[in-house]
């Protein structure tokens, strides 16, 4: 990154050999949009006799497809670290909203038999992924202190 004393928070960017990070973010987002965008297809498939079985986890995954590719092209373009850390943030929020969709989905189909190990292991991962966006909320808030003017 840019040294701080010259530079504002809002305007640091990353030196070239941090730019691989931008382009991990940016593949992985593109890679869950894909996924969700498949999901969402099969779950349409799989329920299109009724749909509104599935409306929620339908609506969940039109929206985290949307996100994640919103994600991606922030991600693409943020050599900034706060539209970085915007990426990364929104990111998260998708993948602990897209869990927790299909942990939703899971816990509603009665006709399914869910290990509690796998119920747990879901709400961890929620749980996980939320605590790490707003950690990156926090962290961005922090940061920013020093540059605000008085």
């Amino acid at each position: 990154m840019v040294a701080k004393e010259n530079v504002s928070f809002w305007k640091q960017e990353f030196k070239e050999d941090n730019y691989w990070r931008l382009q991990h973010l940016s593949s992985i987002a593109f890679a869950l949009a894909g996924f969700s965008f498949t999901a969402l297809s099969v779950f349409i498939g799989f329920f299109k006799p009724n749909l509104n079985d599935a409306s929620d986890i339908i609506s969940v995954l039109f929206v985290c497809t949307a996100l994640y590719f919103i994600s991606g092209e922030m991600a693409r373009e943020a050599y900034q670290v706060p539209k970085f850390l915007l990426a990364e943030t929104t990111y998260m929020f998708t993948s602990a909203l897209l869990t927790s969709s299909f942990l939703l989905f899971l816990v509603q189909q009665a006709s399914m038999t869910v290990s509690p190990i796998v119920v747990l292991v879901l709400i961890l991962t929620v749980g996980y992924l939320g605590w790490r966006a707003i950690n990156n909320i926090r962290v961005t808030v922090r940061a920013t202190k020093p540059f605000r003017k008085k």
